[in-house]
């Protein structure tokens, strides 16, 4: 990322949140700092291998919602590295999407639950909390 436009990276990364989450200010600041500092690996990776494959050096020209599906495709075919990053960004989206869904007033024990489980990193994949995602529609931008 030797070219690129550094100082941009944040702008870029809170553009990224909001197009594919929306407002996370709801969430509590441990989680947030998750998902900035989740984005913000994904995002770098992204940018040098759009980079390395002739895309704009400036980051900022690039609309950081809109994910080119072959730099995506070379993240998931790359090294491990990047493999681990791009499977980290999409479990990071689906687990901060469920865990926006619910209410902490109406729900505090498994608000908790969900937000120790999206803190620590771990796929929350109990039976219970597998069906109620299946159940639960899902937006198709993401």
């Amino acid at each position: 990322m030797n070219d690129m436009n550094l100082e941009n990276i944040d702008t870029i990364i809170s553009d990224a949140i909001a197009h594919h989450l929306g407002n996370i200010g709801d969430l509590p600041e441990i989680a947030q700092s998750r998902i900035r500092r989740v984005y913000k690996a994904f995002y770098t990776a992204y940018l040098e291998i759009a980079q390395l494959k002739g895309l704009p050096k400036h980051a900022e020209s690039r609309n950081a919602g809109d994910l080119d599906s072959d730099i995506v495709e070379s993240m998931q075919h790359f090294f491990s590295d990047y493999q681990n990053l791009y499977r980290e960004f999409i479990a990071l989206n689906r687990h901060a999407r469920t865990l926006m869904r619910i209410d902490p007033q109406k729900n505090p024990a498994e608000f908790e639950e969900r937000l120790n489980a999206f803190v620590s990193g771990k796929d929350d994949s109990s039976s219970r909390a597998i069906l109620k995602e299946l159940l639960t529609p899902q937006d198709l931008d993401g």
